[in-house]
């Protein structure tokens, strides 16, 4: 009850129960090589009284490393190698995104033998949303562990392929091939919000070009230039060589173009979306956006416009199998915000004429 609510407690009795079965049907079902369990962003430690005093003798990172090693060495049992998300380890490291406050944890002696401990069958997905994760890479690499550096597609950031990621997908992906890690992984989250697969794959094929044919500093894919990977990748997976459907990528998904430039960082991508989805009223919708394009609205609206016709040319010159709609996810959104700005405005100007005739 003191944890957030996607956190377990790694040492109630009933929570293990339910783990340690899950990992048996698990193995059971799949035979598989390797699990991942897991184990990112885990936001309250220690809490309750099944971990207070480990939590006292250990620390948050003491906690967390205990519970890895139980699950690696059932894994292990079974032969199955453990899969662990690094970030919450990077507490014992200089290269803590989260936790400034609990570096010193480092410092236990009884942290590092677990962490020296866990490295046996364990491997470490080292994750970033952006580029360069050398200084975590080396740290894991030098401590003994077998490393996987993930790259993620960020379209969760713009629905639409974001195709600044592919600069930062590049940059993790040669810090990777110059540690020789053990592999690379490409990912991304679909959680709802009109957020569907077929947004993702335009990345997700450059993501992995990169990792099965390598890069480097003078070419996007080795032998490939960038403009040509685009190209072949709208000719392979829509059967088109109309450049609508990049433009309209670009369009919509450029963080600092002419759409989504208009908006503030925290109410870009994720943001736009809940006011759809979660079907915020349209005052509050007006509300949250009024700040970012009061006075701006006509340049709103040729912004939206050019979408909207980008995608109609796409849509006539694309092959779908049936997902395609899936990419209209902007065009829905924007044009929802700007009727609703509209509206409202339209809405205010009446009120202020009424309140001018009754003050006057």
């Amino acid at each position: 009850k003191t944890s957030a609510g996607m956190a377990l407690c790694p040492n109630n009795p009933k929570a293990n129960e339910v783990v340690f079965r899950a990992l048996e049907d698990i193995v059971e079902a799949f035979e598989p090589e390797i699990i991942h369990i897991g184990g990112d962003e885990v936001a309250r430690i220690g809490g309750d009284r099944y971990c207070k005093n480990q939590f006292s003798e250990k620390g948050r990172i003491g906690v967390l490393l205990s519970y890895f090693i139980k699950i690696r060495n059932f894994l292990s049992s079974k032969g199955v190698t453990t899969g662990i998300w690094g970030d919450m380890l990077l507490a014992l490291s200089e290269e803590n995104r989260y936790d400034g406050s609990f570096c010193e944890e480092k410092y236990r002696e009884e942290n590092l033998r677990l962490f020296e401990d866990l490295k046996k069958n364990t491997l470490i997905y080292d994750w970033w949303y952006v580029g360069e994760s050398e200084k975590s890479i080396r740290f894991f690499s030098e401590k003994g562990f077998d490393v996987v550096s993930t790259a993620s597609v960020h379209g969760c950031m713009t629905s639409i392929p974001s195709f600044d990621q592919q600069k930062n997908i590049q940059k993790l992906f040669k810090d990777a091939v110059k540690h020789k890690v053990k592999g690379g992984l490409v990912s991304d989250w679909i959680y709802g919000f009109g957020y569907h697969a077929e947004q993702t794959y335009f990345n997700v094929a450059a993501a992995a070009a990169m990792l099965w044919s390598g890069t480097d500093e003078n070419c996007f894919i080795s032998g490939v230039s960038r403009e040509k990977f685009e190209k072949d990748y709208l000719f392979i997976r829509y059967r088109t060589e109309d450049d609508s459907l990049l433009r309209y990528f670009h369009a919509a998904g450029d963080l600092k173009g002419k759409l989504l430039g208009l908006f503030a960082p925290n109410r870009k991508g994720v943001a736009l979306r809940k006011a759809v989805f979660y079907t915020d009223n349209p005052l509050w919708c007006y509300v949250k956006y009024i700040a970012d394009l009061d006075g701006k609205l006509d340049e709103y609206a040729a912004a939206v416009e050019n979408i909207d016709r980008l995608y109609a040319s796409a849509e006539k010159s694309c092959y779908d199998d049936g997902w395609f709609r899936a990419l209209k996810i902007s065009v829905v959104v924007h044009d929802y915000v700007l009727r609703t700005m509209r509206t409202m405005d339209e809405f205010y100007a009446r009120y202020d004429a009424a309140a001018k005739a009754q003050y006057t």
